[in-house]
This record gives structure tokens, C-alpha cells and sequence, in this order.
């Protein structure tokens, strides 16, 4: 396997680890991605530039942004779940766009 294989299978488990810790601590007013659309024009349009990536370099240093705002913030925080939602929807379009 090769190492960049590796690195993103551990970024995923890193993802999913974080997301298991945020949903175990947050708040039930927690909000989805969907709701950060309807509620915040600057939401919507970062997760409208997400969806419309197909440079994989460029989706992986969004996805690392994401993270790093979200490691930032404290479990429960709405702007760490907003990052982590963000982090969320890099990783599906990286899959989407066939990432190595």
C-alpha cells in the first residue's frame, strides 16, 4: 500500500474518531451541514466551492483546514462542528472525484 493510501486511511479514521468524541459531547443544537447552508450565505458558499472541487491537492488542504479550525474549538462548539462538517464534505468529494 502505497503511503499516500496510508495517510488518507488514517486521516479518515481521524475524522471518524473526532466526529464519534463531537457527537458524544455536543449540544443537541448541533447543526448539519444543510442547516449551516440555510442559515449562513458564508456556509453555504464554502460548502458550494467543496462541491464543485476536483483538485485533489486542493480538497486535501481544505480538508487540513477544516481539521485544524476544528482541533481548535472545543467539543459542542458550533464552529467546530460547522469546520467539521466542512472537513465531512471534503472527504466525500474526494471520494466522489476518486482521490488516491
Amino acid at each position: 500500500m502505497n503511503t499516500r493510501k496510508q495517510a488518507r486511511r488514517l486521516i479518515v479514521g481521524a475524522l471518524g474518531a473526532l466526529a464519534l468524541s463531537a457527537t458524544a459531547c455536543s449540544s443537541p443544537e448541533q447543526e448539519t451541514a444543510e442547516q449551516a447552508k440555510q442559515t449562513s450565505p458564508a456556509a453555504a458558499r464554502t460548502f458550494e466551492r467543496i462541491e464543485h472541487m476536483t483538485d485533489c491537492a486542493k480538497l486535501q488542504a481544505a480538508f487540513d483546514r477544516a481539521m485544524t479550525n476544528a482541533e481548535a474549538r472545543p467539543p459542542g462548539h458550533k464552529l467546530r462542528d460547522l469546520s467539521m462538517s466542512y472537513a465531512d464534505a471534503a472527504i466525500k468529494r474526494m471520494d466522489k472525484v476518486k482521490c488516491a
